[in-house]
Order: structure tokens, then C-alpha cells, then sequence
């Protein structure tokens, strides 16, 4: 490939890291989360009470807590299984990064698909941490394009092996 096609490549790619970057200003960012969990906490709160809110607290003194001991314990293997299936990608993209940024990424993806529509959220927090841990962009949307991938793949997979 002649110099001028491979500065012109580097060039393109730095210019989509910066633009990268400025999308995930961290300030507003956080801003708008605030704003975001404000309005999801107050819309929850005033279904719940409209919605018999009562007898969704009595049902809560019928709660064994060794179920959710148990509870949290699963959510830990799961958080730890998806965050090493996140790492075994970008330590090939990124050798040195710590297993807790995978983890992280991972906790970011997962409550960020759990609180947006439609999973909408999942993909770019993951891509932000990883760009706050000094993985590239590009890196970064590989993982999570590879995961989103795997994941389409694995959750029809075992829905027809269970049936």
C-alpha cells in the first residue's frame, strides 16, 4: 500500500477517535444520566402507587432471604463469565488491560441495556469505558459488535435445545 494511501487511513481514523471522544464528554454524560435515572425512578414510583403499591410491599415480607442470597450469587457468575467473554476479545486488541475494566464494561453493558429501551444503551456504555481505559474506538466496537453477535447467536441456539 503506497504512503500516501496509508497517511490518509491514519488520518481517517484519527479523526473518527476524536469524534468518538467528543460524543462521550464525560460531563454530559453524566448529566444526562442523572436526568435519566430522575425521570425512570419517578415514572416507576407513580405506576407502582397508582398501581396497588400495597400489596406489592406485603408480598415482599414473603421473601426467604436465603433465595436471594442465592440470587446474588448467580448475578456474580454471570457478571464475571460475561466480563472474561469481554476480555478474552480486547486482550487480543489491547494486550495489558486489567480484567477489571472488562468487568466494569461489562456491569455498564448490562445495566445500561436493562434500563434503556430496547437494549439501546448496552453497546455504547461498554464502548465508553473501554475509550476512558485507552482502548480505541474502533477496538472497543469490535468487542461489542463480536458480543452482540455472539449473544444473537447463543440465546436462539439454547431456546430450540431447550424446547
Amino acid at each position: 500500500m503506497p504512503v500516501s494511501q496509508t497517511s490518509v487511513i491514519v488520518e481517517k481514523e484519527q479523526e473518527t477517535e476524536k469524534k468518538a471522544a467528543s460524543l462521550f464528554n464525560q460531563r454530559r454524560l453524566i448529566r444526562r444520566c442523572i436526568w435519566f435515572v430522575l425521570i425512570t425512578v419517578l415514572t416507576i414510583a407513580a405506576i407502582f402507587i397508582y398501581n396497588r403499591g400495597g400489596e406489592s410491599i406485603s408480598a415482599l415480607k414473603h421473601l426467604q432471604f436465603s433465595y436471594l442470597i442465592f440470587c446474588f450469587f448467580l448475578l456474580f457468575i454471570d457478571l464475571m463469565l460475561g466480563s472474561w467473554r469481554n476480555h478474552i476479545f480486547i486482550r487480543k486488541l489491547k494486550p495489558g488491560l486489567s480484567h477489571w475494566v472488562s468487568f466494569r464494561a461489562n456491569v455498564a453493558n448490562m445495566f445500561m441495556g436493562a434500563v434503556t429501551p430496547a437494549h439501546s444503551g448496552a453497546g455504547p456504555a461498554q464502548i465508553y469505558v473501554y475509550m476512558r481505559n485507552s482502548v480505541r474506538f474502533v477496538d472497543a466496537f469490535t468487542v461489542s459488535l463480536i458480543n452482540m453477535g455472539a449473544t444473537l447467536i447463543f440465546m436462539p441456539t439454547a431456546g430450540l435445545i431447550a424446547i
